[in-house]
Formats: structure tokens, C-alpha cells, sequence
């Protein structure tokens, strides 16, 4: 008879990778999953946290994750190329958008 495993301790940590910018508040920013907004297409820049997640849910719930989540947030600014963020993690992640800055942590 083997003798028994000795005991296994899992200590959780909170561990993520933070970043942060400052954007024009005359910019948009578009992107960070599939949802429907109160402000269409445009992300709201309240700096109220976004998740993203994944939930198969119908599309008339408002400013909620509709299916997919996709780490690229897309800044347009008048009179320049589009500027793309991603982030390659398979972990959840949130996003925190404010009238002048993004934050977000993987």
C-alpha cells in the first residue's frame, strides 16, 4: 500500500499586469469585446471598470458583454492614423476608460 500524498496548499495571490495612458478627450475609442452601448459603437468613458468575459446573451441589453471577449481598444483621432492596443492573454481582464486617460489590467 503507497503511502499517502502529502498535502497540496494553493495560497491564491492577486497577480495582474497594469498599464495605463493618457488619450485626447476629443478622441473615440471603439473595441474591448462585443457589446451593445447606450453610446452606440463608442465606448462610454465614464471610468466605470469594463470586464471582459465571455456570455452568450441576446443583443438588447444595453451596455452589457454580449458574447465575446476581444482585448483591442481602437483610439481614432482627428487628422491621424488609428491607433490599436491589444493585449495577448487569455486571462480575464478589465478595462477602466475616462475622458482623458485608460487603464486596464490583464
Amino acid at each position: 500500500m503507497a503511502a499517502p500524498a502529502p498535502e497540496a496548499t494553493t495560497l491564491p495571490q492577486e497577480q495582474y499586469l497594469e498599464f495605463s495612458t493618457t488619450v485626447p478627450a476629443s478622441s473615440a475609442l471603439y473595441g474591448l469585446g462585443e457589446r451593445t452601448s447606450s453610446t452606440g459603437i463608442e465606448l462610454r468613458r465614464d471610468g466605470i471598470p469594463l470586464a471582459l468575459w465571455n456570455r452568450d446573451s441576446p443583443a438588447a441589453a444595453p451596455d452589457q458583454n454580449v458574447y465575446g471577449s476581444h482585448p483591442i481598444l481602437l483610439e481614432i483621432r482627428e487628422g491621424a492614423p488609428p491607433a490599436p492596443g491589444y493585449t495577448l492573454s487569455c486571462g480575464c481582464s478589465r478595462a477602466a476608460l475616462a475622458r482623458q486617460a485608460v487603464a486596464g489590467r490583464v
